[in-house]
């Protein structure tokens, strides 16, 4: 089996690893990329927010729509306007939609508590102090055990995985946001915005207002012709709410996975490599 004097046979090896350990450790120290990390966060952040606060506004014009009923009654015969039947399903979509961007900015707040966390000076200092041992051992090589130098070495490389989790996180998150996902994120937008405008405007309208008993008969003829003519437009009325809520429903689920994948399923990826990356490392030491 190999040990872990075969990673480090030669002094060129040593002094390329050694290089790499003052370099990680003056970026920790500096901070430089957890400051552009933070931004990365903060622009997500920001964008959840956005989502989140459009969700909760389509829900409310959703319960509106959903508590109107207006009665016609042309020529005597009665006709009830209730779209709440067609927006129920919607609504219960938007529910379950607003509850995924709060995670999501749930998620985005943790990942910013860690960076937050990873610039502690006491965190910094620890991380320090690992990558000072490794060089002392890189340096006296061969005058330290092999127990000592592979235990210092999965230490520094551990820390230094979990030091840099973070940035690498939100740095390939808003990389394939801005190359890939961004066309789809202001679409499915401003899709939400047109739809729920329509629908706070399809809420504003009013039908003909049903006779009164001081009208003459013109007027009552009138308001009659013009009931009876709201009631042919219930069908179109009807029409607008189904093609809102397809809006709706397809760019609520648009925007679920992209935030599942920003916030989830990449973050997972990138532990899972960090894992993998650690463990090939080992792997070496055997």
């Amino acid at each position: 089996m190999l040990q872990s004097r075969s990673l480090f046979s030669s002094r060129w090896r040593r002094a390329a690893f050694a290089l790499f350990i003052v370099a990680a450790v003056i970026v920790a120290a500096t901070g430089a990329a957890d400051r552009l990390g933070l931004r990365f966060l903060d622009g997500g952040m920001k964008r959840a927010l956005v989502t989140f606060g459009i969700s909760r506004t389509l829900n409310g014009v959703i319960s509106v729509a959903q508590g109107t009923e207006v009665a016609i009654e042309p020529a005597g015969v009665g006709v009830n306007f209730a779209p709440g039947q067609i927006l129920d399903p919607v609504n219960d979509m938007v529910e379950r939609f607003s509850w995924v961007m709060l995670s999501a900015s749930a998620s985005l707040g943790l990942q910013q508590l860690l960076s937050e966390l990873s610039e502690w000076l006491p965190v910094t200092l620890i991380y320090a102090a690992s990558g000072a041992a490794l060089l002392l051992i890189l340096l006296f090589y061969e005058r330290t055990s092999e127990g000592v130098r592979s235990f210092v070495l999965r230490l520094f490389i551990l820390l230094t995985i979990a030091r840099f989790l973070i940035p690498a996180v939100s740095f390939t998150a808003e990389a394939i946001h801005t190359g890939f996902l961004e066309p789809r994120y202001d679409v499915a937008m401003e899709r939400l915005e047109r739809a729920s405008e329509r629908i706070g405007n399809l809420n504003e309208s009013t039908l003909p207002d049903q006779d009164d008993a001081s009208s003459g008969i013109f007027d009552k003829l009138a308001q009659m012709y013009g009931s009876a003519q709201s009631s042919f437009d219930v069908d179109k009325r009807l029409n607008q709410y189904r093609e809102v809520a397809a809006e709706i429903t397809s760019s609520s689920v648009e925007l679920i996975v992209i935030f599942l994948f920003q916030t989830l399923l990449l973050p997972l990826a990138i532990v899972w490599f960090g894992v993998f990356l650690f463990r090939s490392t080992i792997s070496l030491l055997r």
